[in-house]
């Protein structure tokens, strides 16, 4: 898996031919996160699988609970971050 940056970088010269707007998809980022929200993998990778289960796990709540804003902090925390090596 690339990190973020080398996924923005190589999308920004498949679509303009420019590594230029690189910076300005780095930048859209940083204003998604300012207000709260985070790029994540389309498939939860196995760290956050793990966070996922250890959360769950520890609260021992039963799987119809429907207050996962534990669990899901817990997989957000574990997703990979820019610059992460793959």
């Amino acid at each position: 898996m690339k990190t973020l940056d080398e996924a923005i970088e190589d999308a920004a010269w498949k679509f303009t031919g420019e590594i230029g707007l690189a910076n300005q998809g780095k930048a859209f980022l940083a204003s998604l996160a300012a207000d709260g929200l985070v790029l994540v993998p389309r498939e939860a990778t196995l760290d956050m699988s793990i966070a996922f289960a250890e959360a769950f796990y520890r609260e021992r709540r039963c799987i119809d609970d429907h207050d996962i804003s534990e669990w899901w902090s817990a997989m957000l925390d574990a997703a990979p971050k820019p610059g992460d090596a793959p």
